[in-house]
């Protein structure tokens, strides 16, 4: 990987780096942060100590951080509590936060960001199963109790900011993308497209992993919500090539160079995982989870593994770059020994 990082820690990520050390790639110890920029409000922080949850100096006087941080405590206090209370299984996010009067603030400038980073559409964040976006986050944070540090990958030419925002002024060469395309919808591709074109550098590239469909089902898909988006992914959608090449066509500079498939493999992978479900079954019940969880992951890994086979839906690694790149691109003649440093025969 020549640019970017690829965040992990070394409990929950054995086969990677396994992987990594095979492979004799680097790691360096880092650490993790959160940021929120609301265009609507104009109003930003980060969890980088004091200093940056008032990044804004007008902040300094303002009731609105304290305000903003007195909820954030109180929401981790009442999520943990709300853990333990069978009766929240059925809730919806946003029941949860209305049961609890949380305010729209804390809603818009927390918890819907917070949720995004987690591949959950921000439109969709108050139709979320209340009981598994909070254990998630109790997990993640028992996990960073834990685990003081991250590692990352060693960077090689240059290492691209958090969500795929350019370090420097001068745009990145090649980036990539750490979130769920599915979550952007279809109705903001361009949006998201357009971001895309202003990051890289005029010889820039990009990669992207999505999850799709025949361009021939996009009318029906469009008029309907599927189980696993109600249930498994709220407001995401799935991505359709045509669309994603009208959209570069129309507001960027950039082409799709190249597209490989690999929705058999995905296939296997699904399969694996189901089965290891249940071999760890009775782990799965020690921490809590019931029947109606086992029953919805039997469900959504066996349809997603019989949509893959049955070429119904598909996943592929997609690379587009600037129109004119200069620089050789993977699956051009030579890349890959240019990649791995060795001289042209």
């Amino acid at each position: 990987m020549d640019t970017g990082f690829v965040a992990h820690n070394d409990s929950t990520y054995p086969n990677l780096i396994q992987l990594l050390e095979e492979m004799e790639i680097p790691r360096i110890d880092s650490d993790m942060s959160f940021a929120v920029s609301c265009r609507k409000t104009g109003y930003e922080y980060s969890s980088r100590g004091v200093r940056g949850f008032f990044a804004q100096k007008r902040n300094v006087l303002s009731a609105r951080p304290s305000k903003l941080l007195g909820e954030i405590k109180r929401f981790n206090r009442e999520a943990i509590e709300a853990l333990a209370r069978p009766t929240w299984e059925s809730l919806k996010l946003g029941d949860f936060l209305d049961e609890k009067r949380f305010s729209q603030e804390f809603r818009e400038l927390y918890l819907v960001p917070m949720a995004a980073v987690w591949s959950c559409a921000p439109r969709a964040v108050n139709e979320f199963p209340a009981a598994t976006l909070l254990r998630f986050f109790d997990n993640q944070f028992a996990e960073a109790s834990q685990l003081v540090t991250n590692s990352n990958v060693m960077p090689g030419k240059r290492k691209a900011g958090d969500a795929g925002l350019p370090a420097t002024a001068g745009g990145i060469r090649q980036d990539r993308q750490h979130r769920m395309f599915e979550a952007v919808g279809l109705a903001h591709y361009d949006e998201f497209f357009q971001a895309c074109d202003r990051l890289p550098a005029p010889d820039g590239s990009m990669l992207m992993q999505t999850i799709t469909m025949p361009d021939q089902e996009l009318k029906e898909y469009r008029l309907r919500v599927d189980w696993i988006q109600a249930y498994i992914f709220p407001g995401s959608e799935l991505a359709f090539v045509g669309e994603i090449q009208r959209s570069l066509a129309q507001v960027t500079k950039m082409s799709l160079m190249n597209l490989e498939d690999f929705g058999m493999l995905y296939a296997k992978t699904l399969s694996m995982w189901r089965e290891r479900f249940f071999q760890k079954l009775s782990e799965v019940q020690a921490l809590g989870f019931d029947e109606r969880f086992q029953r919805m992951w039997d469900f959504y890994l066996g349809w997603c593994e019989g949509a893959f086979r049955g070429r119904y839906i598909n996943v592929a690694h997609k690379l587009i770059a600037k129109n004119g790149a200069g620089q050789v691109l993977p699956g051009d003649p030579g890349y890959v020994r240019q990649a791995i440093g060795l001289k042209q025969g």
